[in-house]
């Protein structure tokens, strides 16, 4: 049988409890799939900040909540 599960299903199983959790598993995606989890809060920098959420934004669509 193949491995259908997406990549992002490995790191959405492992709850995690505290905010250092939460950055190692980030860290993890990044290190072992080049996948980029970050919330925008974490992105100290203002105008680094807006470039992600614009990027992310043309790509996906405005969160419903933003």
């Amino acid at each position: 049988m193949s491995d259908t599960q997406s990549p992002l299903a490995r790191y959405a199983a492992e709850p995690s409890a505290t905010d250092g959790q939460r950055l190692a598993l980030m860290a993890r995606a990044w290190v072992d799939d080049g996948i980029i989890c970050v919330r925008p809060e974490q992105i100290a920098n203002d105008i680094l900040r807006r470039a992600c959420i614009t990027a992310v934004e043309e790509l996906y669509g405005k969160r419903a909540d933003g």
